[in-house]
C-alpha cells in the first residue's frame, strides 16, 4: 500500500511539475573552389509555422542548407507545373515565375538573376549525382522569393516566414506580451497525459517485460497566481484509470498547504522534504522568463503563423518555443524544489508544438499544447534509501487564459488562515 501510494504521489508530481513549467513558458560559409558536400538528415526546415518532411535528404554545402529545388518552391507557394517552375536540362538551369517576378537560378553558378537583375549568393545549385535531384540553397531562393528567413543552430532549424502575415504575427506578440505584463493571472486547463514508466531498483506492478507501466491519464487543473503577495493556489483533477484523485495546493510565502479530496480530510502542511519553497520556484520561473524574453520577438515569431477568422480571433500555430532554450534552462532546475534537496528533477522536452486562439481584446486566450518529454525523479525514501523513476509523458493539454492583467482576490481557506 505504502508502494502504491508513493507512485501515486510522484505521478501527480511530475504531472503538476510538467504543467507548470508548461504555463511559466505561456523561439559562416566556408570558402573554397569545391563544395564540401555532405546530407544533413537532422536538419528541420518549418515554413510558416508547420514543420515540413522532405522526399530527399537536406543536403550541407559548405555550411549552408540545400534542398531539392522543386519540393521546396512548392512549399514555399510556387505552383507545381511547367508554367511556373521551368527546368532547362541542356542549360542545367531552372527558372522561377512567381507573380510577377522571374527568378533564374544555374547549376554551379553563385550568380543568380531577379528580374533581370544578377543577384551573388555564397553557394551555388547543385546537382546531387547519388539521388539525381537538382539542389536550391534555401536562404538564397527563400530571399529571391522575399521571404524572411532564420537559421536556429541549436536545433538545426530553418524557420521561412511569408513577409506581411510574420508582420501581422509579430504585431500580435508585442501586444500579447503587454497584456500579459502583471503579477496576477489565472489559467485553466484540461487534456489528457500518455505516460509510460520506470524505476532503478523495484518491479512496478502491472509493468511489461521491460519493465515499463503505461497509463493514460485525464486532467483538468486551474491555477490562479497572486505573485504581489506571494500567493499561488492550485486546483486538480486527475483520472487514473477511473479512479479520480482530486488534490488542491495553496503557496503562500514559503509554506504549502495540500488538501486530498475525501471524506473526513482537511487541509494539512505540508512540511520537510515534501515542502515547495515558493522563492525557490518564483526565482526559476523568473529566470525562465527572462532567458526565454532574452529572444527577440522577431525570432519567436519566425516559428509562428497567424491566421485571422472571420470572427476577428487570431489564431497562431506553430512553434513559438525553442527547445535548446527550454531545456537548457531546465537543466538548472534539478534539485531546487524541496528544501532539504532530498528530491532531483530532471526534466528534458523532446517536442513543444501549440496552437493559440487570441480574441479581439486578447481575452481569454485559448491555447492547445501538444507535448513530448523525458523527466526522472529521484526521491529519499522513509527508510533513508533513494529510488528513481523515469517517465515519458505526451501531454495534449487546452489552456485557457481568462484573468490575465485582471484584478481579482484568491480567497485563502479558513482552515489554512487559523494555520498561518
Amino acid at each position: 500500500m505504502l508502494l502504491k501510494s508513493g507512485i501515486q504521489k510522484t505521478v501527480l508530481a511530475a504531472v503538476t511539475l510538467a504543467i507548470v513549467v508548461i504555463f511559466a513558458v505561456g523561439v559562416s560559409a566556408a570558402a573554397g573552389s569545391a563544395p564540401n558536400v555532405a546530407e544533413a538528415p537532422e536538419v528541420r526546415v518549418v515554413i510558416d509555422g508547420i514543420p515540413g518532411n522532405y522526399t530527399d535528404v537536406a543536403l550541407k554545402i559548405n555550411d549552408r542548407v540545400l534542398l531539392p529545388f522543386r519540393e521546396v518552391l512548392t512549399r514555399l507557394g510556387v505552383p507545381n507545373n511547367d508554367e511556373h517552375i521551368i527546368w532547362n536540362e541542356e542549360e542545367e538551369s531552372v527558372t522561377v515565375i512567381n507573380g510577377d517576378d522571374v527568378i533564374r537560378l544555374v547549376v554551379g553558378s553563385k550568380t543568380m538573376s531577379l528580374n533581370g537583375d544578377d543577384v551573388e549568393f555564397d553557394v551555388a545549385p547543385y546537382f546531387y549525382s547519388k539521388n539525381n535531384r537538382t539542389y536550391v540553397p534555401v536562404r538564397a531562393i527563400s530571399e529571391l522569393l522575399d521571404k524572411n528567413i532564420m537559421w536556429e543552430d541549436a536545433t538545426t532549424t530553418v524557420y521561412i516566414r511569408d513577409k506581411i502575415n510574420f508582420a501581422e504575427t509579430l504585431e500580435l506578440l508585442k501586444r500579447m506580451e503587454r497584456a500579459e505584463q502583471n503579477k496576477k493571472g489565472s489559467a485553466e486547463s484540461e487534456g489528457t497525459v500518455k505516460m509510460k514508466m520506470s524505476t532503478d531498483s523495484i518491479p512496478l506492478p502491472g509493468a511489461d517485460e521491460d519493465g515499463f507501466l503505461t497509463m493514460e491519464m485525464g486532467l483538468s487543473q486551474l491555477v490562479m497566481s497572486d505573485l504581489e503577495n506571494n500567493i499561488i493556489h492550485i486546483k486538480q483533477l486527475t483520472d487514473i484509470g477511473g479512479v479520480n484523485i482530486g488534490t488542491e495546493m495553496f503557496f503562500i510565502d514559503n509554506r504549502t498547504f495540500m488538501k486530498i479530496e475525501g471524506p473526513g480530510l482537511s487541509w494539512t502542511e505540508v512540511t520537510g522534504h515534501d515542502a515547495y519553497n515558493l522563492d525557490s520556484m518564483l526565482d526559476q520561473v523568473n529566470v525562465l522568463e527572462s532567458q526565454l524574453n532574452a529572444r527577440e520577438l522577431t525570432d519567436v515569431a519566425m516559428g509562428l503563423a497567424s491566421i485571422k477568422g472571420p470572427d476577428g480571433t487570431y489564431t497562431l500555430v506553430g512553434e513559438p518555443l525553442y527547445l535548446a532554450d527550454i531545456n537548457a534552462i531546465l537543466d538548472s532546475l534539478t534539485a531546487i524544489i524541496p528544501e532539504d534537496g532530498s528530491t532531483e528533477f530532471e526534466m528534458k522536452f523532446n517536442k513543444i508544438q501549440m496552437g493559440t486562439t487570441v480574441s479581439g481584446t486578447f481575452l481569454p486566450i485559448n491555447a492547445r499544447v501538444y507535448a513530448d518529454m523525458d523527466l526522472s525523479i529521484t526521491e529519499k525514501t522513509e527508510i533513508g534509501n533513494y529510488i528513481t523513476v523515469y517517465f515519458n509523458m505526451e501531454m495534449n493539454i487546452m489552456i485557457t487564459y481568462d484573468q490575465v492583467g485582471r484584478d481579482y482576490e484568491i480567497a485563502i481557506p479558513d482552515d489554512i488562515i487559523v494555520l498561518l
